[in-house]
């Protein structure tokens, strides 16, 4: 079965410029936790993140909710469920993806806009973390996970 498709989640948050700082953190963390609880339980494979402005709360609330976080770059990062990373190797294996190819679709996805993501660009965003964190290999022309 190939991996479902999952949508990039955008943040959305500009908390009132009186709000001390203290309650503008508080907000950020409380509208990730409502993305969170509303996505993550669909959350089977992985997902984009696009403008991150608080990282360290969302990479706590990934905790939380037993998912790696994974910062690609400053504004991007990935939320990873572990257990797709098998799911990606073997989706990369009947592919026969080589190193380079995932490489050429993470660099591609991350050049573009915000968009849905597709099943292609989903398991390569996940085998980028997977061998970034050591939960996956590329080795002689097999994906494995760890």
């Amino acid at each position: 079965e190939k991996p479902a498709p999952q949508q990039q989640a955008q943040q959305v948050q500009q908390p009132a410029p009186q709000q001390p700082q203290a309650q503008q953190l508080d907000e950020r963390v409380k509208r990730w936790l409502e993305l969170f609880e509303r996505e993550f339980p669909r959350l089977k494979t992985a997902m984009l993140v696009w403008s991150v402005k608080d990282a360290e709360a969302l990479r706590r609330l990934a905790e939380q909710h037993g998912l790696i976080y994974y910062a690609i770059t400053a504004e991007r990062a990935v939320v990873l469920n572990r257990e797709y990373v098998g799911d990606a190797c073997a989706y990369a294996n009947e592919r026969k993806w080589t190193r380079e190819k995932v490489a050429d679709i993470v660099a591609e996805t991350l050049r573009s806009k915000p968009h849905a993501l597709a099943d292609d660009e989903t398991a390569a965003l996940a085998l980028e973390v997977a061998l970034s964190l050591g939960l996956a290999e590329y080795r002689d022309g097999r994906w494995l996970a760890k």
